[in-house]
């Protein structure tokens, strides 16, 4: 199905073209009361389901998907990369409502609460660009990255110095929710690495590896450093700081933000 904005601005109402981290197109309506609802509902808020499910909502056609018109379904949506994933997320979140999110903390009980706003622009680029340098003038660290490999690479294959050849996927809603279940005991610096379907070549065969006695911490070391470089995660976190004590700062998820979803006020 072809991109056609004036067809899609008839059914959907206000609609905009956006490209994704990974360079496809996107186009995505405007957010309705019936996404409220979705948001909301608290059998899906558990494991970022209802997100999922407002995304696949307020996509109304993509360039790439798993339907006729290039939507997405619920499979769909758990293979994308979290960074288009996000990226969408945050452009919806500015187009319906703003990209000003007002908030506020409470430091202490001895202190009233501290009134605070983040734009939301600092997480997006302008991903139909070739990707910023860090040395470019008002280059923002904290922000969604281009994938540098594009959107037709699904599997990272890389060798280590020893001759051990490995391989990864970039992060996705199926790698998202396995870490979203692991028990907190169970998280730890490796959690990250087995949520990309992280796996080994032996002979012709590539294995799964579910524990990493194999390799030294030397190899985990170059392991951990491709997937920061290509595949480095969002994290959606906001920072503030204290105005009542120096040097105390706290940080926040953007999502747990009640006033992104619903802003109190516009």
């Amino acid at each position: 199905m072809e991109l056609n904005i004036a067809e899609l601005t008839s059914l959907h109402g206000n609609v905009k073209e956006l490209v994704t981290p990974s360079g496809f197109t996107v186009v995505i309506r405007e957010q309705n009361g019936d996404d409220d609802g979705i948001l909301s509902n608290a059998s899906l808020t558990k494991d970022s389901t209802s997100i999922n499910h407002f995304i696949q909502g307020v996509i109304v056609w993509s360039e790439v998907g798993d339907n006729s018109n290039g939507t997405y379904s619920d499979q769909g949506l758990l293979n994308m990369r979290l960074g288009d994933k996000y990226a969408i997320l945050l452009a919806s979140r500015i187009f319906s409502l703003g990209a000003i999110v007002k908030f506020e903390y409470v430091w202490d009980q001895s202190h009233p609460s501290v009134s605070y706003e983040e734009d939301l622009n600092k997480f997006l680029l302008d991903y139909s660009q070739p990707p910023p340098k860090a040395s470019d003038p008002g280059y923002q660290g904290d922000c969604i990255k281009h994938y540098p490999m594009g959107m037709d690479t699904t599997q990272v294959v890389k060798v280590l110095e020893s001759g051990k050849k490995v391989s990864f996927r970039f992060l996705d809603g199926v790698g998202e929710r396995y870490l979203m279940k692991l028990p907190e005991f169970a998280l730890n610096a490796n959690s990250r690495i087995l949520a990309r379907g992280f796996a080994l070549e032996v002979g012709s065969n590539w294995v799964p590896v579910e524990t990493f006695k194999s390799f030294s911490s030397k190899e985990m070391a170059s392991i951990r450093a491709w997937i920061e470089e290509l595949d480095p995660q969002f994290d959606g976190i906001v920072e503030v700081e204290n105005p009542f004590e120096r040097n105390q700062k706290a940080s926040l998820s953007l999502l747990g933000i009640n006033d992104f979803f619903f802003p109190r006020e516009i």
